[in-house]
C-alpha cells in the first residue's frame, strides 16, 4: 500500500506511486504482487485530457484506475516471460477518473525471475506525456537502432576496403563481420515479446552476440601481426565451423528459456573467457613490441570488455 506523493498545484505531471527498492529475492516464480495507492489530480491538469506513461517493462503488468483496466502487457501466467523495451503512453478516458476526489490506482505484476523495481509510472497531460514518451524512446530505443545502423554502415565500408586490398587484409574483413554481427544483436528489441516472431529474433540476436567473439578473436590476432592465422584455410574453416555450431545450438531451441540457457552456457565457456584473455594478449603484445597503437586498442577494448562481462554477470544473477 503506497502513499500518494505531495503534489504542487502547478504540476504538469506526477507519479502516483513511488518505489525504488528492488523486488524481494524470496519471491516464488508464480508470485503476483499488487501495489495500491490513492491520488488526486492537480488543479493545473484537471480540465485537459490525461494519459498514463509506462516506461520499459520487464514483466507482465496490469494497471487499473478506479477498478477500470487502463493498461495491460503480457499474461499473468507461471513461466510466461515478457519484456517491452520502449515506453508507452495510454489515454485515460474521462469516465474512469474522479477529477474532484480521490482516485484509486492498482498496479499488478508477475515478476517471475526478474527482480527489477517497479518502473516510474506517471500521469499527466496527453500532449506533455507525448513529448516525454518520444524523448524516452529516443534515449532508450532509437539510440540502439542508430548503433545497429552504424554497425551495418561500418560493415559495408570495411568490406569495400577489404575488397580494395585484393582480399589480402584480414583485419578489415574480420572487423566488418564483427560489425555485421553487432548490428543483429538487438533485433529482439524490434518486436514485442508476445508475438510469434519474437522467438526467432531472440535466437538471431543471441547467436550474433555469441558468434561475434569468434570474429573479434580473429581480428585481434591479425591486428597484432599473426598473419599466418588469416593465410591458413584451416583456421578460417574452423572458425566457420564454430559459428555454424553456434547457429545450430540457437536455432534448434523451442522457447526463449532454452535460448537463454544456451546463451548462458556459451557466455561461461566462450564469451567471458574470450573477453578476459583478449585484453591480456593485447597488453602483452603492446609491452613486447612497444607500440602505442596496441596500448590504445588494449585500453579501449578493456573498458568495453569489462562492461560486457559486468552485463553478463548482472543478467545471469538478477534475471
Amino acid at each position: 500500500k503506497g502513499i500518494a506523493l505531495d503534489l504542487s498545484v502547478n504540476s504538469a505531471r506526477f507519479r502516483p506511486f513511488n518505489i525504488y527498492s528492488p523486488l524481494p529475492d524470496s519471491l516464488r516464480m508464480d508470485s503476483v504482487l499488487t501495489f495500491k495507492t490513492d491520488f488526486t489530480i492537480p488543479v493545473s491538469i484537471k480540465k485537459i485530457p490525461l494519459a498514463i506513461f509506462i516506461p520499459a517493462v520487464a514483466y507482465p503488468m496490469e494497471i487499473r484506475i478506479n477498478r477500470h483496466l487502463v493498461f495491460i502487457c503480457g499474461t499473468m501466467a507461471r513461466g510466461y516471460e515478457f519484456n517491452r523495451y520502449f515506453g508507452e503512453m495510454q489515454f485515460i478516458p474521462e469516465t474512469v477518473l474522479n477529477p474532484n476526489g480521490v482516485n484509486h490506482l492498482s498496479i499488478q505484476i508477475m515478476p517471475g525471475r526478474t527482480k527489477q523495481a517497479l518502473p516510474e509510472i506517471c500521469i499527466g497531460g496527453y500532449k506533455d506525456l507525448s513529448l516525454r514518451t518520444a524523448w524516452y524512446n529516443i534515449v532508450h530505443y532509437y539510440l540502439v537502432f542508430a548503433f545497429s545502423s552504424l554497425s551495418v554502415f561500418l560493415f559495408m565500408m570495411f568490406t569495400i576496403l577489404w575488397m580494395g586490398t585484393g582480399s589480402k587484409n584480414g583485419s578489415l574483413i574480420y572487423f566488418a563481420l564483427t560489425c555485421l554481427l553487432f548490428s543483429g544483436g538487438y533485433l529482439y528489441m524490434l518486436i514485442p515479446d508476445n508475438t510469434a516472431d519474437s522467438l526467432v529474433m531472440w535466437k538471431i540476436s543471441r547467436f550474433c552476440f555469441t558468434a561475434s567473439i569468434v570474429t573479434i578473436i580473429l581480428f585481434i590476432l591479425d591486428f597484432i601481426g599473426k598473419k599466418n592465422f588469416y593465410s591458413k584455410k584451416s583456421v578460417n574453416l574452423a572458425a566457420v565451423g564454430i559459428v555454424f555450431i553456434f547457429a545450430f545450438l540457437y536455432l534448434s531451441q523451442n522457447n526463449r528459456y532454452e535460448v537463454r540457457q544456451i546463451f548462458k552456457l556459451c557466455s561461461n565457456i566462450v564469451i567471458r573467457p574470450g573477453l578476459i584473455i583478449i585484453p591480456i594478449v593485447l597488453l602483452a603484445e603492446s609491452i613486447r613490441k612497444k607500440k602505442i597503437e596496441l596500448f590504445i586498442i588494449f585500453t579501449a577494448f578493456s573498458i568495453t570488455a569489462m562492461t560486457a562481462v559486468r552485463d553478463l554477470i548482472y543478467a545471469q544473477t538478477y534475471q
